[in-house]
């Protein structure tokens, strides 16, 4: 049974609010996944903060021109499998490469991260990046780095200069004492 043109305007408009929502999308080629495929690589991607949708190509134009975001028109073409990174896009990316690794019957075709239109490679690109939160660690240790370094130096010039006033306390103190 057909949809109608509410449904359609009901779907497009769940999609434009997922794209909003999304850090970047993922789209794969679905070359024939079954049910149980598809339900563990939805798992996959909701396990790494994502969502997963079969999506028909005239809607998600329609979704992505609600946004305001690029057509992806080479990309929307044949039966598409999109996830969506709502928390960690390199997670997304990473679960979707990991399940394409092991199962011919879906290819990654590109993304979308911003306005940033991304080729199958810079897709594997991304998936290769740690997690986020490694991210954040990583960036806070070179910013603290040069600071700790620094504390490092001023403490051992300060220990240095301790140390003459110390010996020179020492020496004057042993001979008055005898």
């Amino acid at each position: 049974m057909p949809i109608t043109k509410e449904q359609k305007q009901e779907v497009v408009q769940r999609y434009a609010d997922l794209l909003n929502r999304s850090e970047g999308v993922i789209l794969n080629d679905n070359l024939g996944l079954s049910v149980a495929e598809m339900t563990e690589l939805r798992a996959q991607i909701r396990e790494a903060g994502g969502e997963c949708h079969v999506i028909k190509n005239r809607l998600a134009r329609l979704a992505l021109e609600q946004v305001g975001m690029p057509q992806l028109d080479d990309l929307l073409t044949g039966p598409i499998v999109v996830g969506f990174a709502i928390e960690d896009l390199p997670k997304v990316a990473k679960a979707i490469a990991e399940f394409t690794d092991e199962n011919d019957l879906l290819k990654i075709k590109g993304g979308l991260m911003g306005q940033h239109i991304m080729d199958q490679n810079e897709v594997r690109v991304l998936s290769q990046l740690p997690p986020l939160p490694v991210q954040r660690a990583q960036l806070m240790g070179l910013i603290n780095t040069p600071a700790i370094r620094i504390a490092g130096l001023l403490y051992a010039n300060l220990r240095q200069i301790l140390n003459v006033f110390q010996a020179h306390t020492d020496s004057d103190v042993s001979p008055a004492a005898t």
